[in-house]
C-alpha cells in the first residue's frame, strides 16, 4: 500500500513538472494583470495571485518579474523571501539586491546560512541551463561589432554576422535570458570555462571596452543590444512580426526588448515619423516616451502596439514610475532601463 502511494505521489510530481505551459502569451498577459491590479487598483492579493500563477505555470521565468513581485510583497508586508529564492533559479545573486532600495540593508540576508545553501544548490542548476556555446558565439559577434563599427568593412561584417546569427536564432532561438542567462561578467569562469568571460576578451580587444560599463545586476541579457542598435537599417527588416511574435511565445525574447528596438530605430536611424519597415507598420509611433521624443508620442496608438506585443498600457508604466519615486521601487531593467 505504501509503495502504491509513493508511486502515485511520484507520478503526480512528475506530471506537474512536465505539464508546464509552453506558450508565453498567457505568461505576459498574466504578468500584465498582476501589474494592473497592484499599480492601478491597489489590489495586492489579486496581483500576487497572478504572479504566483505565472511562477507555477512556467518553467522559465524572466527574473525581472520575480524581483518586481518580491518588491510588491515587501512593500505590502507580505512574505517575499520565497521570490528571492525562486530568483536564484534564473541567475539572481544576493548582492544584486543592493540595487533595490526597498529591500534595505541586505547584510542580514547575506549572513543567512539557509539562504546561502539555497543559492549554492540552485546556482549549479542555473549554470547547467545556460547554452555556453551560444553565449560564446554571441560574445564574439558583440565584441567584433564594437571593434569594426568605424571601419570601411563594417557593412560587410554586419551582413556576414547577421547571416550567422539568424541561422542560430532559427535553430536555437533568440539570444535572451532563457538560453543565455542574465548578463554576468564572470559566468564562464564560474562554469570552469577559461578565457571566455567578457572582461578577459576586452583585455584582448580593448576597442570593446564599452562592455565594461554594462551594469552588473541588471537582471537581463543585453550583450547583443548594441549590435542591433548599430544597424543602419531597420531591425525589423531582418525579423518580421510573425517571427518576433513566435519568439515571444517561446519565451526567448521579452516583448519590451522588441519595443526598445522599435523606438531606437525611429529615434536614431530614421528620424521623426519615418520608417522603412514595411513588415512592422507602426507608422512612426513609439511604444514609450522614455528617452524619446514626446511630441511624437500618441498614447492611443502606442497602446494598440503594446497590446499586440503583450505589454501593459502606457499609463501603467507611468504609475510604475511614480511608485519608483514614492516608495523606492526599481521596476525598469535592461538597456537604458527600458524593460
Amino acid at each position: 500500500m505504501i509503495k502504491i502511494i509513493l508511486f502515485l505521489l511520484f507520478s503526480l510530481l512528475t506530471y506537474s513538472q512536465n505539464n508546464k505551459e509552453t506558450d508565453y502569451t498567457n505568461y505576459h498577459k498574466n504578468i500584465n494583470r498582476a501589474e494592473i491590479f497592484f499599480f492601478k487598483e491597489q489590489n495586492i492579493d489579486s496581483s500576487l495571485f497572478y504572479y504566483e500563477k505565472v511562477f507555477k505555470d512556467y518553467d522559465f521565468i524572466f527574473l525581472k518579474d520575480l524581483i518586481v513581485c518580491a518588491q510588491i510583497a515587501k512593500h505590502s508586508n507580505k512574505p517575499f523571501i520565497k521570490y528571492i529564492e525562486k530568483g536564484f533559479e534564473f541567475g539572481l545573486k544576493i548582492e544584486h539586491l543592493k540595487n533595490y532600495p526597498i529591500f534595505g540593508d541586505i547584510a542580514k540576508l547575506e549572513k543567512e546560512n539557509k539562504l546561502k545553501e539555497k543559492y549554492n544548490k540552485t546556482r549549479k542548476l542555473y549554470l547547467k541551463k545556460i547554452d555556453f556555446d551560444y553565449l560564446d558565439f554571441v560574445y564574439d559577434i558583440a565584441i567584433n561589432d564594437q571593434c569594426n563599427k568605424h571601419t570601411k568593412e563594417y557593412k560587410s561584417f554586419k551582413q556576414k554576422s547577421m547571416y550567422s546569427l539568424k541561422k542560430r536564432i532559427i535553430t536555437k532561438g533568440f539570444p535572451g535570458e532563457r538560453l543565455l542567462g542574465i548578463l554576468d561578467s564572470t559566468i564562464f569562469s564560474e562554469a570552469k570555462i577559461k578565457n571566455k568571460d567578457i572582461k578577459y576578451r576586452i583585455t584582448q580587444q580593448p576597442k570593446a571596452k564599452t562592455f565594461d560599463k554594462e551594469p552588473e545586476g541588471g537582471l537581463v541579457q543585453t550583450i547583443i543590444f548594441p549590435y542591433f542598435m548599430h544597424f543602419d537599417y531597420c531591425f525589423f527588416k531582418e525579423f518580421d512580426n510573425k517571427q518576433l511574435i513566435n519568439e515571444i511565445k517561446k519565451g526567448n525574447i521579452h516583448p519590451r526588448d522588441i519595443a526598445f528596438y522599435n523606438d531606437v530605430a525611429f529615434t536614431t536611424l530614421f528620424g521623426a515619423n519615418v520608417c522603412s519597415c514595411k513588415e512592422h507598420e507602426t507608422n512612426g509611433f513609439y511604444f514609450s516616451t522614455f528617452g524619446f521624443d514626446e511630441h511624437l508620442f500618441n498614447s492611443k496608438v502606442a497602446n494598440k502596439l503594446r497590446e499586440s506585443m503583450f505589454m501593459v498600457p502606457y499609463e501603467i508604466d507611468v504609475l510604475k514610475l511614480e511608485h519608483e519615486k514614492k516608495y523606492s521601487f526599481k521596476l525598469f531593467h535592461g538597456k537604458f532601463g527600458f524593460r
